[in-house]
């Protein structure tokens, strides 16, 4: 199941990149007429993981903004 979600998973000790192509909240955003709901928290994301418990956090694009996948880009804390 989760394959169908995420695409170009790479899983290492010092990183973790995927690409997450379909989101469930937004889906659901969506069909309760509330999208913008979901596109708040993908802005607050970018926000406040960085640097978080040692991970350093990118994510350029969002399904929820338009694009065709969440970008998640974390690396290891130096």
């Amino acid at each position: 199941m989760i394959n169908a979600f995420i695409k170009n998973l790479e899983i290492t000790k010092e990183k973790c990149f995927m690409d997450v192509v379909s989101c469930p909240l937004y889906d659901k955003a969506l069909e309760l007429g509330t999208p913008e709901a979901v596109q708040m928290i993908c802005c607050m994301d970018k926000e406040y993981m960085n640097g978080f418990r040692g991970v350093n956090y990118k994510r350029t694009k969002s399904v929820a903004e338009g694009d065709d996948c969440c970008d998640y880009r974390l690396t290891k804390s130096l």
